[in-house]
């Protein structure tokens, strides 16, 4: 069983950790040995056109933590084997649906490793180009919630321990357990330099109270992160890879779940599990219909 997730432990300013896999397959156990997951058809029961594993998968491409950084995922975009903007043109020009479409190649998956938006001047741009991408290719493209989008929805301490099924013989806690969400002191201005760059206006333009409504917008059914939370997971199989965010640890495929590979129980009960993680995590982003408030507008300014 391989883990696949963002790198745990500290990073330097400005970098993000990521990872592009290609070529899953090599990795994967050989036909003679089946793998890991064996005829399952691998639906998720209530995510809207999502899988929870797909056993012949053999091409992926992976980033994660991408944190509304628009350049850092174009140039990611740039060097993906399987993953390309339909139109040809600068990061700087993406601003309509049109030029914010992907297109995946036949025979590729496309893993989003977790946390989205908030710490980039691009969250609106990404989100948006991740809901149609995801539109386009449900079966092959999957939007994993991250730690920081756990902590933001107040999630981690129902995702301890096995409320939602976890692994009682892990090595870690696939979620690390933090602070639940603290804004970026920049986030409601990069909020306003983003909708000016949108709408080709300068900073001035944007007033306070259009950033607030357009924070509160987002967050509401068919607002662009509500759009992205409505189709996102939070853990995939592919071939014998598992994606998962939470600062799973390099060693941790030695003992998380063991006997995986011998057992066939025991490759259900990874299946199953996969199925009852997204599905618990569907149902509590439809909850958030009756929390209004449930993702507050940072303060203008970082105040």
């Amino acid at each position: 069983l391989k883990l696949f997730g963002p790198v745990a432990g500290p990073r330097p300013e400005g970098a993000i950790p990521v990872r592009m896999l290609t070529n899953i397959g090599l990795c994967c156990t050989s036909g003679d040995g089946g793998s890991l997951v064996e005829n399952v058809e691998g639906w998720s029961s209530k995510v809207p056109l999502s899988v929870a594993s797909d056993s012949s998968a053999e091409n992926v491409t992976y980033v994660s933590d991408v944190e509304g950084q628009w350049d850092y995922f174009c140039n990611f975009v740039s060097h993906s084997k399987g993953l390309s903007f339909v139109v040809d043109t600068e990061p700087e020009e993406r601003r309509t649906a049109k030029e914010l479409e992907l297109r995946l190649d036949d025979g590729w998956h496309f893993v989003h490793g977790g946390d989205a938006c908030d710490k980039g001047p691009g969250s609106l741009r990404f989100l948006e180009s991740m809901v149609l991408v995801k539109k386009k290719y449900p079966k092959h493209v999957h939007l994993l919630l991250g730690n920081a989008d756990v902590c933001k929805l107040g999630w981690i301490d129902e995702l301890q321990g096995d409320k939602v099924g976890h692994p009682t013989n892990s090595a870690v806690s696939f979620w690390d357990s933090r602070a639940e969400h603290e804004d970026s002191p920049d986030e409601f201005e990069r909020r306003r330099a983003e909708l000016a760059h949108l709408k080709g206006v300068s900073l001035d333009s944007i007033t306070n109270q259009q950033v607030v409504t357009n924070f509160e917008d987002s967050a509401r059914p068919r607002g662009r992160l509500r759009d992205y939370l409505d189709r996102a997971q939070l853990g995939v199989l592919l071939g014998d890879a598992l994606f998962v965010d939470g600062q799973v640890n390099n060693d941790a495929h030695k003992t998380v779940l063991p006997g995986v590979a011998d057992a066939e129980a025991s490759k259900q009960e990874l299946e199953q599990w996969l199925k009852k993680l997204n599905n618990w995590c569907y149902d509590k982003v439809q909850e958030l219909d009756g929390k209004p408030g449930w993702d507050p507008v940072p303060n203008p300014g970082g105040a």
